[in-house]
């Protein structure tokens, strides 16, 4: 009987050993409320190319600091996975379905599969090193009402050393944006 509590004494303590908080103690969670700008012209014609920036800047504000984080500084990383997803109104369902699109309509900067998850754009640092940026464009191959959807845009690092701090940023859209992205595509 004492060989079995303390068996499972042993079980529990070693247990404990891992948890995790190991994991989540490298990671740091961020947000951004402007990491969009979208110059909508509302109308476009079949073959336009639809263009839209994505990004952020190095140095972001992080909860219970006083200064700002240096995304670059703390990661090392040079680049920021994310994905977005278009909609098009569907009749049938009198709402915005999501519709996939076509990689080789997709212009911009892409992750690796080893790095990125699947079809990921990739936002980089620039030249200037104070922001990781992307220009992202939608080559427009059909017609109808249509609306670029970011709300679960969140900025992932790259896979990688699990012992390095990770940092991931959330989008979450300010109270007060005046950002239209819904846009019609007519023949």
């Amino acid at each position: 009987m004492k060989t079995i509590l303390l068996g499972i004494l042993a079980s529990v303590l070693l247990v404990g050993c891992y948890s995790s908080d190991d994991y989540n103690d490298r990671s740091v969670q961020l947000r951004v409320d402007n990491a969009i700008q979208f110059d909508n012209e509302e109308e476009y014609s079949v073959g336009d190319t639809l263009y839209f920036q994505v990004g952020f800047s190095r140095y972001l504000e992080e909860d219970g600091f006083s200064t700002l984080l240096d995304v670059f500084e703390t990661t090392n990383d040079e680049q920021f996975g994310f994905s977005f997803q278009l909609d098009k109104y569907s009749d049938f369902s009198n709402r915005y379905e999501s519709v996939f699109i076509d990689q080789e309509l997709i212009i911009g900067p892409r992750g690796d599969d080893a790095n990125f998850f699947g079809d990921s754009m990739v936002v980089e640092l620039n030249d200037a090193r104070d922001a990781y940026t992307a220009e992202v464009g939608i080559v427009l191959t059909e017609i109808g009402d249509f609306q670029l959807d970011f709300d679960f845009l969140n900025f992932a690092p790259p896979f990688g050393d699990d012992n390095k701090v990770r940092v991931f940023i959330e989008y979450i859209p300010a109270t007060t944006s005046t950002l239209n992205l819904e846009f019609s595509v007519i023949e």
